[in-house]
């Protein structure tokens, strides 16, 4: 299960089939806040949250039921 804030501050949940998952979204604020959090049974995990190209925040992990959680406060 993949869960995430959009830019708005809405939140979505989805099943992932494929990977690499990814997701795009675009504003013109100045200022915007956003969250990634996956959860798999087994295997390795990771997320990565950019902005305008610059990785701000990036965690993995590769133990059973991993869990990992990125967030940038402020973009």
């Amino acid at each position: 299960m993949l869960s995430y804030v959009d830019i708005d501050g809405h939140p979505h949940q989805e099943n992932v089939t494929t990977l690499p998952w990814s997701h795009t979204e675009t504003t013109t604020l100045t200022v915007v806040s956003g969250s990634i959090s996956v959860q798999v049974r087994g295997g390795q995990v990771g997320c990565r949250i950019r902005v305008n190209d610059v990785v701000r925040d990036q965690m993995s992990d590769d133990h059973a039921d991993a869990n990992v959680m990125c967030r940038v406060k402020s973009a």
